[in-house]
């Protein structure tokens, strides 16, 4: 038996997932679930896999448990499997539990979605909030389709899909954007000031969970440009980053799982889908035929030049 994993492989919480399970040697399969195309909100994840309608999810080596939240993972998997598959330890040494801790909180509170998404370089705004408003027009329909043959599904549909308009309010608020950007840079200076006395890692000289879950957050900073204006004055922040760079499973849990719409010519089937989803009200056909013509349309005139 292997755990089996289901991720998106930009999201920020799979990456933390995948790093960790890299780390201890996990095996595991990996389910591409496309929140590009809220394959989230399909009523068989809903309620077969992640109620939350989230990326990632963990299925146990078990086959039978279940567990939806990306800290509750890592933190599972590293109390049930540290030392079985390989000798790398992610516990913290005892009198750095308290700050393995503190820091395993900061991430779980940082709004990295906000950033990605307002910041326009993983994904354009206009994307993002284009599939705001097909998830929501999605959890309503998927709400009042089972209101009547499954009331618990339903009600579900109804909490993510009022949870969704917030988020979408959320990020199209540039003070929110700041605000997220400022607990950023926040975090990093109380880094900066906890490696300056000469640790290599948050919990001292041994990697360990607490450096796995933050790894991500690096490969963000370089993805949405920020790495330089972020980190110029924080010396000490630079080498932690450039240290956890050289992992193994940096590479293998992030940098090998690029954005499959990293292209223009990706980004715009994209566009065109959300598009035509909101022109024809979410009909499959319809959306799939509007999208296909306004893509031809789009080449044949990039082909013209015009």
């Amino acid at each position: 038996m292997v755990a089996v994993i289901y991720h998106y492989p930009t999201s920020h919480c799979s990456r933390k997932v995948r790093m960790v399970a890299a780390e201890l040697g996990l095996p595991h399969d990996l389910v591409t679930v496309d929140i590009t195309r809220c394959e989230n909100y399909d009523p068989s994840y809903a309620k077969n896999i992640n109620p939350g309608m989230v990326v990632p999810t963990y299925v146990d080596l078990d086959g039978h448990t279940v567990l939806q939240n990306s800290k509750v993972i890592v933190e599972t998997i590293v109390e049930q499997y540290t030392g079985n598959f390989n000798d790398t330890d992610l516990r913290p040494p005892l009198d750095q539990e308290a700050t393995s801790e503190e820091w395993l909180k900061r991430m779980d509170r940082l709004d990295t979605e906000t950033v990605a998404m307002g910041s326009g370089k993983c994904i354009p705004r206009f994307l993002s909030v284009l599939r705001y408003k097909k998830a929501i027009r999605l959890t309503k329909k998927y709400s009042e389709q089972h209101a009547a043959v499954d009331p618990s599904l339903a009600i579900l549909y109804r909490t993510r899909h009022n949870l969704l308009r917030k988020k979408l309010r959320k990020i199209k608020s540039r003070n929110e954007y700041k605000y997220a950007l400022d607990c950023f840079r926040a975090n990093l200076k109380d880094m900066d000031d906890l490696l300056s006395d000469g640790r290599v890692w948050l919990c001292g000289d041994r990697f360990s969970l607490a450096d796995a879950i933050w790894a991500p957050f690096f490969c963000l900073l370089d993805e949405i440009g920020f790495t330089e204006d972020f980190l110029s004055q924080l010396h000490f922040v630079q080498r932690y980053a450039s240290n956890l760079k050289k992992r193994d499973s940096y590479e293998t849990a992030i940098l090998d799982f690029p954005s499959p719409i990293d292209s223009t010519s990706k980004k715009a089937q994209v566009a065109c889908s959300y598009m035509c989803d909101r022109l024809v009200g979410g009909k499959a056909k319809l959306t799939k035929v509007a999208a296909t013509s306004i893509g031809a349309i789009a080449l044949l005139l990039s082909l013209i030049g015009l």
